[in-house]
């Protein structure tokens, strides 16, 4: 629910509290219950929320890095470009070149404890 929560709002300037009051618990359970299950802080799962939908976004024809950091209300280009690097040990080119959105979903699922893919995530490419 947490990465659902994030993903279906990626271009909006959510909080970790906002996520908590729609699943109808407090920021620090949420918090809590995320650490509890061996997944990263909330704020990671909304950047890596986030990163899928870039990558996704990217593997439509036309789509721009500039373009799609302009519309997620990344800062800039160069910052969705370093937080790729981050959190994706590469490019957003070089994504592209491993797999895509399967290679970005898959680093998604090993940062979540290896877990796998969330629910329904590789179905509808989030």
């Amino acid at each position: 629910p947490v990465a659902d929560y994030f993903v279906r709002r990626a271009n909006e300037p959510v909080t970790v509290a906002d996520c908590a009051a729609a699943l109808g618990v407090h920021r620090k359970t949420l918090v809590n219950r995320l650490r509890d299950a061996g997944c990263p802080p909330p704020l990671v799962v909304r950047a890596w929320c986030r990163l899928l939908v870039v990558v996704r976004l990217l593997e439509e024809p036309g789509r721009t890095v500039e373009g799609i950091a302009l519309q997620l209300d990344y800062p800039s280009g160069s910052a969705l470009r370093n937080q790729a690097r981050r959190f994706l040990g590469m490019t957003l080119s070089d994504v592209g070149a491993h797999g895509g959105f399967s290679y970005a979903l898959g680093r998604f699922a090993r940062a979540l404890g290896g877990r796998g893919a969330p629910s329904g995530a590789q179905a509808d490419h989030a």
